[in-house]
């Protein structure tokens, strides 16, 4: 696992495309804050990161999924917002 890290880790720097992380924060699954040393490497403004409370593993079969689509329906209009009078096409976006 030690390897794994040493390879992992640098490559938050890497990271050039904004990301919405979600992490659930009764999470038995995993340990969210076993990915803290990569995200802190990120570039600023890169990554908007949220601990949900109470949470299980799978934050959108969550009983207050709604809480996690209220969060990513607000990224992505920040992120990728609609002007008047155009069509979006979000994917063509991240190219």
């Amino acid at each position: 696992m030690e390897e794994g890290r040493r390879e992992i880790v640098p490559m938050g720097a890497e990271l050039e495309r904004p990301i919405l992380l979600l992490e659930s924060g009764q999470d038995t699954v995993v340990d969210p804050d076993a990915a803290g040393e990569l995200w802190a490497g990120v570039k600023d403004g890169l990554l908007e990161r949220h601990r949900l409370a109470g949470f299980y593993h799978e934050v959108f079969h969550d009983l207050r999924r709604s809480e996690a689509e209220r969060i990513t329906e607000e990224w992505l209009a920040k992120v990728f917002p609609v002007q008047a009078g155009t069509k979006a096409q979000p994917a063509a976006m991240l190219n």
